[in-house]
C-alpha cells in the first residue's frame, strides 16, 4: 500500500483546499509519483506525512519550489 500526503503552500500563508486542485501521477521514473497542482501563490512548499493532523510539521518539509509541479518518491507502508 502506498501512503503519502502532501500539501502545497504558497508563501507564507496556507492556501485552503478549496482553492487548489492537486493531481498525482506516476512517473517521471520507476518508483516515482509526479503531484502537479493549480491555484496559490509561489514559491509553493511540498510536505509530506502519514497522519494528516502533523503533515505540516517541519520535519515533514520535502521541498520548495517555484513551480507547480514536483516529483517524488513516496514512502510505502507494509501491512501484515
Amino acid at each position: 500500500m502506498l501512503l503519502a500526503s502532501a500539501v502545497a503552500l504558497g508563501a507564507e500563508l496556507p492556501v485552503f483546499a478549496d482553492t487548489i486542485a492537486l493531481s498525482l501521477a506516476k512517473g517521471p521514473g520507476a518508483g516515482e509519483v509526479t503531484l502537479a497542482w493549480t491555484g496559490g501563490t509561489s514559491p509553493f512548499k511540498v510536505f509530506r506525512g502519514a497522519l494528516a493532523p502533523s503533515v505540516l510539521n517541519p520535519p515533514n518539509l520535502i521541498a520548495s519550489t517555484p513551480g507547480t509541479a514536483h516529483a517524488d518518491t513516496p514512502f510505502r507502508v507494509r501491512r501484515g
